[in-house]
């Protein structure tokens, strides 16, 4: 260990991993010598360094002293024991800091000089996937390892009910040497004992195909008897029906819509049984379905008009407003009239004035006004 303390990085990790049980057992089996080399000796704290790195160092030739394994190997190892590495992922790169670099070249290490997975993985406090650990033995816990995530996790839980299945049906047994035979003539067998069980006895069949022979005949005498009673003199008669029925519903209809609508455009008709009437057209389109385009023709020409024709009462209304308005105001300011019609003529004004708010202003001013000595014709032009 002289030679590590003339050596900063070395040092540190000495240190760093003084207690660390990986770094203790390569201590043991005296190869400090191969873990710190140049590489290890030029890392940098503040710096991190990626696979691709690690494994132009360490990975690249097999007759380079310093290599470990190869690049797949090592990346398979770096995610299976990742708990213990540390490193970190950017996306889907994996970095890695100098004491990450250094734990994986410890594990390398062990592995290149002949440890078992098993035992590093519990050297380093893991549980790696059974694909790093070897074959499956009769002593193999069936807790997963937590370094899966959730797909592997699947996989694995896939992969054991299928081999349970196998092991249940006698093809799948575990060999003397701890590995696993595969007897696909024995599955084979099975399969074909299951499909033996699960066939119908001969009588079963029999009665099962006679049912389907009688049902198949009585389908078919249906089908004549339909067929017999449908001929094509019938459908003719049956369509000449239809369609003089359509005919009659057409002409039937329209003379509703024409009733309807001269009833709805004569004058004695108020606004209240022109809404009724437009109400009975927009039923037509219920009792006659095939007229709805007519009848929707007529309904939106009647409720145009109608739109139209309260417009113009509403106008005829205003115009006799105004002129009862007029009047009432040149009988108030008369001096032919009493003052009790005067007053009576003003309290008109006034309740006319509450009744439409739509003339509040013009009969406002007519009250305003009502003192006013004006003569009739200077207040024509109000309106």
């Amino acid at each position: 260990m002289d030679e590590l303390e003339d050596r900063i990085m070395g040092v540190t990790l000495a240190t760093e991993f003084s207690q660390d049980p990986v770094y203790k057992h390569i201590l043991r089996e005296k190869l400090d010598q191969d873990l710190f080399d140049e590489i290890i000796e030029e890392l940098a704290e503040r710096r991190e360094y990626t696979t691709t790195e690690f494994e132009n160092w360490y990975c690249s030739s097999p007759d380079d002293p310093q290599y470990l394994s190869t690049g797949g190997t090592m990346r398979h190892w770096l995610k299976e024991y990742n708990l213990y590495i540390e490193s970190r992922s950017v996306g889907r790169l994996a970095v890695l800091d100098y004491k990450a670099v250094f734990r994986l070249k410890m594990l390398l290490l062990l592995r290149k000089n002949g440890m078992k997975p098993a035992m590093i993985a519990e050297l380093a406090g893991v549980r790696p996937s059974i694909s790093v650990i070897g074959p499956i033995r009769r002593d193999t816990e069936e807790t997963l390892p937590s370094v899966f995530n959730q797909d592997d996790l699947k996989n694995m839980a896939m992969i054991k009910n299928f081999m349970t299945a196998l092991a249940n049906s006698g093809a799948l047994k575990v060999n003397e040497e701890g590995g696993l035979d595969l007897r696909l003539e024995t599955l084979i067998e099975k399969s074909l004992e299951d499909r033996q069980q699960l066939s119908l006895p001969d009588k079963k069949m029999e009665e099962l195909e006679e049912r389907l022979t009688e049902a198949n005949k009585e389908l078919e005498e249906l089908k004549q008897r339909i067929d017999s009673k449908v001929s094509a003199t019938d459908l003719k008669a049956e369509l000449e029906i239809l369609q003089q029925y359509s005919l009659t519903s057409e002409i039937e209809c329209k003379e509703k819509i024409k009733s309807i609508y001269d009833n709805f455009t004569n004058p004695a008709t108020d606004i209240n049984q022109k809404e009724e009437l437009i109400e009975k057209l927009k039923e037509l389109e219920i009792e006659y379905p095939n007229q709805a385009f007519t009848i929707r023709m007529y309904e939106s020409s009647a409720t145009l008009k109608l739109s139209q024709y309260k417009q113009d009462q509403k106008e005829l209304r205003i115009r006799e407003l105004k002129s009862e308005c007029l009047d009432l105001f040149n009988l108030a300011i008369s001096d032919s009239s009493s003052k009790k019609e005067s007053e009576e003529a003003r309290l008109k004004l006034i309740k006319l004035h509450d009744e439409n708010p739509d003339l509040s202003f013009e009969i406002r001013s007519y009250i305003a006004n009502l003192d006013s000595s004006k003569k009739r014709k200077k207040w024509l032009g109000i309106f």
